[in-house]
């Protein structure tokens, strides 16, 4: 829908969705590209400043994603979304003692200018990646009780791959399949 109504858009102001689409889609490459355009056209969002550093996380370009990092907490050091997303940089890279102190700075702040869910989802994947997979999954469950229930993410997300066969996690993707099912987003 974004991009057929883009063309109606004159100056293609970004949203935040899209992006997160883009990246929950694997299509990094374009995440990249938008949140560049977005960057350009509002360099001071901190919603685009906060999403930067996930495409290089995702895709394992642990030097840009260091230096977007950064430079999200340059703007934001202490919002719990951007710190989180530091600690599964650090997670990713194998450093679980620095991301598990990242997870404990991001659950200490009780404001952010994001949505709560967010970093209760990153808190989840640092536990995974930790090898702390039942914690990690109630986290994941707070996550998708306060309005993240993206389950075709849950699933491609590697950070998750932990808890993959867990009898909770297979219970709570089958459960938000019924609920939500794939081709809802199409009609």
């Amino acid at each position: 829908m974004y991009e057929k109504g883009s063309v109606f858009q004159p100056k293609k102001q970004v949203s935040p969705s899209i992006v997160q689409v883009y990246l929950w889609n694997g299509e990094y490459d374009l995440a990249r590209e938008t949140i560049r355009e977005w960057r350009a056209e509002n360099p001071g969002n901190k919603y685009a400043i906060s999403l930067a550093p996930h495409p290089a996380i995702m895709t394992g370009d642990w030097k840009q994603a260091k230096a977007l990092l950064d430079d999200a907490l340059q703007l934001l050091p202490d919002d719990p979304i951007v710190v989180s997303s530091q600690g599964v940089f650090y997670a990713l890279t194998g450093k679980h003692e620095k991301a598990l102190e990242c997870m404990a700075k991001a659950c200490a702040s009780p404001k952010s200018f994001g949505h709560a869910h967010h970093t209760y989802y990153q808190i989840a994947c640092i536990l995974a990646l930790s090898g702390k997979r039942e914690t990690a999954f109630e986290w994941l469950e707070r996550s998708v009780t306060t309005g993240f229930a993206c389950w075709p993410f849950f699933l491609k997300d590697h950070c998750l791959k932990n808890l993959h066969g867990l009898a909770e996690f297979d219970l709570l993707v089958s459960s938000l399949q019924a609920k939500y099912p794939e081709h809802l987003g199409l009609l």
